[in-house]
């Protein structure tokens, strides 16, 4: 079965893509899900691994990956950012240069290109941003505009397509420059799902979140938006965020992979109650599978080109309608 998977990872991102027995990993966030859930998927090689940026939230589970004399990766595409620097980079460094050696891992250097970044099976990955001018450079240059570069500037955006079809849209951690130049460059990034760039919150210093939301949310007109969070680090998604989703399109579905303390405030929740109220979890590993802290939990779904489908979505509504104190994507469409 061909399948998309967004990682219940708590505070960050991590995807796998499987069509026809091949594999692809967007974003390695820390922490046990991303190698628990290749572990129980079988995986022994990965065809491509992308980092959209190197923030731990993103990076951090990648050493774990290109360490282990489980898996081989073939390909791996990073962006560069000089300015992350530290005692998990240096590690970072030398397991790449381990897998460089032992595995013959590629590297790939990140940026936009009419191109496909990769093809595999049923599966094509688009980079759609940053230009390869930022890419060069990385966080810390600056634009041929003079703009300073930054990690979020230059965070590589994907748009996956199965069977011909766009299917996702990764928003890794792009900022209104990413933005801009997709819609200069007139790329199509239509997509069923939208994973919302910065787990919902702010998207770079000084935004208007109100008009970066409209505007991406314009552009991508996604059927669903998943939100990759953690209930108890930061406040996300923002209110305004979720507001603006809602009243730019009321049919949308949007998923929290954990339940946020604005839905379901800490004096409020229960679980004992959670758990009568889980049958729309999948069994795929997941940062809140003890804690009893999720919402959607790590989500699947089932890749069929233009028919895919978000498994066990009723069910995830009717856990928010049943259990959710308020719910920021319930409040205005009792249909969502």
């Amino acid at each position: 079965m061909d399948q998309l998977l967004i990682l219940d990872v708590g505070h960050g991102n991590a995807s796998i893509i499987e069509s026809q027995g091949l594999f692809a990993v967007i974003d390695a966030a820390p922490g046990a899900s991303l190698v628990q859930t290749l572990s129980k998927l079988s995986v022994s090689s990965i065809e491509h691994v992308f980092i959209s940026h190197a923030d731990e939230d993103h990076i951090g589970g990648l050493t774990a990956i290109l360490s282990s004399r489980n898996l081989i990766v073939k390909n791996l595409h990073l962006c560069p950012d000089l300015k992350k620097d530290g005692a998990n980079m240096r590690r970072l460094q030398i397991a790449v240069d381990d897998s460089i050696s032992r595995n013959n891992t590629k590297l790939h250097l990140q940026y936009a290109s009419s191109h496909a970044s990769c093809e595999f099976a049923d599966i094509a990955i688009y980079t759609v941003a940053p230009p390869g001018s930022t890419a060069f450079l990385g966080n810390g240059g600056r634009s041929t505009t003079g703009v300073p570069i930054t990690s979020n500037s230059a965070s590589a955006v994907y748009s996956v397509y199965h069977a011909g079809h766009r299917i996702a849209l990764f928003g890794g951690d792009m900022d209104g420059q990413s933005l801009d130049f997709i819609k200069a460059n007139n790329v199509a990034i239509d997509s069923d799902i939208l994973i919302f760039p910065h787990h919902g919150g702010l998207a770079g210093s000084g935004t208007n979140m109100e008009e970066f939301t409209q505007s991406l949310i314009d552009v991508v007109r996604p059927k669903s938006v998943i939100f990759s969070i953690s209930r108890n680090k930061y406040s996300n998604p923002l209110r305004a965020v979720v507001d603006t989703v809602i009243s730019s399109k009321p049919e949308i579905k949007i998923l929290c992979t954990q339940l946020s303390k604005q839905c379901s405030p800490e004096s409020s929740f229960n679980p004992v109650l959670l758990d009568e109220y889980s049958k729309h979890l999948t069994l795929l590993p997941s940062a809140s599978q003890k804690s009893n802290e999720y919402c959607a939990g790590s989500i699947k779904v089932i890749l069929q080109g233009q028919n895919s489908v978000i498994e066990r979505r009723l069910e995830h509504t009717d856990f928010v309608k049943s259990f959710v104190d308020s719910p920021m994507c319930g409040l205005y469409n009792s249909d969502n």
